[in-house]
């Protein structure tokens, strides 16, 4: 889609000056993450301090997240490699 970095810079440019939307910040959830099996699909709490369920499959977590009560859960994956984790 953004086959030059000055591309890439200017929608930066017009997200980060756009009033109307709410800038992102990246949120280093590693810690949460630790113990949660490589690969394994993972339902945050929405304010990013909990871990509400795991599952290998999307579906599972899904409904593991609904069954505890959590109806819009933050949905992410846990890494197969070593890598840090950030969430936007």
């Amino acid at each position: 889609m953004f086959s030059r970095l000055a591309d890439r810079r200017e929608l930066a440019r017009k997200v980060s000056l756009n009033e109307d939307m709410p800038m992102l910040v990246a949120k280093d959830v590693s810690k949460l993450l630790a113990d949660i099996p490589k690969g394994a699909w993972v339902a945050l709490s929405q304010d990013e301090e909990r871990v509400i369920a795991y599952a290998a499959e999307l579906q599972e977590v899904l409904r593991k997240a609904k069954e505890a009560g959590e109806s819009d859960p933050i949905i992410t994956r846990v890494a197969e490699t070593e890598t840090g984790t950030l969430l936007f």
